[in-house]
């Protein structure tokens, strides 16, 4: 699969096994290396910045204020039936 551009090769895990083979994809654009993108554990770690930064983010008033302006829309609907 990394020959032909659809897995990365992982050096981690891998230890390099497939880095010949992820370059020569490389090099003949095929696959994923047809254009850019984002590796997985780059996103991943990302990600988890921001999932942290969220997590620790108490619940904010937007969320209680955008169902208050709900309630009332639906409120004044009943009204004029």
């Amino acid at each position: 699969m990394v020959k032909h551009g659809q897995a990365l090769d992982w050096p981690p895990f891998s230890h390099g096994a497939y880095a010949g083979q992820q370059a020569n994809a490389k090099a003949a654009k095929i696959g994923v290396w047809v254009g850019t993108f984002q590796t997985p554990w780059d996103r991943r770690a990302a990600h988890a910045e921001g999932a942290k930064r969220a997590a620790s983010k108490p619940p904010g008033i937007i969320s209680r204020r955008l169902v208050i302006v709900s309630l009332k829309v639906r409120k004044a609907a009943s009204q004029t039936k």
